[in-house]
């Protein structure tokens, strides 16, 4: 028998379809096919990874003489996936303003706050909680961007990391389960702003004279990325493949300071959270590389690690949600009382420049 047509029986002798090799060789599905149709040979450090994937000897794949039919094979059994969890909620930037306390004022319908809410501490402190708890718990933690109540974590206790926010673990992945990831933005911009510039220019000839005029020149300004995605590939429980895709964007609702330049305040803030959400995502990947590396030779020393208390995930996201529409309730409630507070205090002064108006009225009416 040939080496391709070893390579071809065995994989299908152990169940194994050409994307599963490849992923445990680490090269893509057309290199196994090519092996197997005989237009490519496995390099040695593949070879020595197919046998120990097969259980047979150097000499049995080589030596074409050898029948692999007849020769004893070790058993092996497929890979086995973990249960993934996916609550299904997205990430939405605007947690921020929540997670800090912010509010919008009655009626206001521009795209800054204008403080935060007195009566009701906000999220910030329950965020402060989460991170220590995160950090005690976890093997490591980054944080996605540095207003935003959402952590990224992994876990080798139970072998699996994912996205905690809105007071639960959204999304659990077990590290064998991993295929790969990327990052992906809205790339940089060049954006060009035209600076005045004053000229003034003295003719002299038959025509003399003075000239004074006023131009422009552009000049460039480097417009960072406003949005992020994490896309992470990997198998479900049932071999079958999917997808997790985390969205972020580096534009707020709110502003800097007292906001007297929002527009300036925005940008600025736009682009210190680009910076840091670029930043945390390539350490995020880092951490994604790691926790691949570790689900493979899980999968190969046969592991069995805990499945996942799917039950016990899906009952704290109800909990975190529970918990968050509450928030949202206080802070409306807050509002209406003091929108009621105000009204209060105007009718009550209104009320008495009237009395002193009258007053006034009533005694000048008698002096005269």
């Amino acid at each position: 028998m040939k080496l391709y047509e070893k390579i071809q029986y065995l994989r299908k002798q152990q169940g194994m379809s050409q994307e599963d090799l490849a992923f445990r060789l680490d090269v893509s599905r057309q290199a196994v096919y090519k092996w197997e149709v005989g237009t490519s040979n496995p390099e040695m450090d593949k070879i020595k990874k197919l046998s120990e994937i097969f259980g047979v000897s150097y000499d049995a794949l080589l030596d074409d003489t050898k029948d692999i039919t007849v020769l004893p094979v070790h058993a092996h059994r497929a890979p086995r996936y973990r249960a993934v969890f996916d609550s299904g909620r997205p990430l939405r930037c605007e947690h921020a303003d929540f997670d800090n306390g912010y509010y919008y004022p009655n009626g206001y319908q521009g795209k800054c706050f204008t403080g935060k809410n007195k009566e009701a501490k906000g999220f910030f402190d329950r965020f402060e909680q989460e991170m220590r708890h995160a950090m005690g718990s976890y093997t490591k933690t980054v944080r996605l961007q540095n207003d935003l109540c959402a952590t990224f974590f992994t876990d080798d206790k139970r072998g699996v990391l994912g996205f905690f926010y809105d007071g639960a673990e959204q999304f659990v992945l077990p590290y064998e389960n991993i295929i790969d990831f990327s990052v992906r933005n809205d790339d940089p911009s060049i954006r060009y702003d035209r600076a005045p510039v004053l000229a003034m220019g003295v003719g002299v000839g038959s025509a003399r004279g003075l000239g004074v005029g006023v131009g422009s020149q552009p000049l460039a300004e480097i417009v960072p990325s406003t949005r992020y995605s994490l896309v992470i590939s990997y198998f479900k429980e049932d071999g079958t493949t999917a997808t997790y895709q985390l969205n972020l964007g580096c534009v707020r609702l709110y502003c800097l300071g007292n906001a007297k330049k929002p527009k300036e305040e925005s940008d600025l803030l736009t682009k210190m959270l680009s910076v840091y959400t670029a930043k945390s995502l390539e350490e995020v990947k880092l951490e994604l590389s790691a926790a691949r590396a570790k689900g493979q030779h899980m999968l190969e020393s046969e592991t069995s690690p805990e499945p996942l208390d799917l039950a016990a995930l899906q009952a704290a996201v109800a909990e975190g949600d529970r918990v968050y529409r509450a928030h949202i309730e206080e802070v409306n409630a807050s509002m209406k009382k003091a929108k009621k507070k105000n009204l209060i205090s105007n009718a009550i002064l209104f009320g008495l420049v009237g009395v002193i108006v009258v007053f006034i009225v009533v005694c000048c009416i008698i002096y005269w």
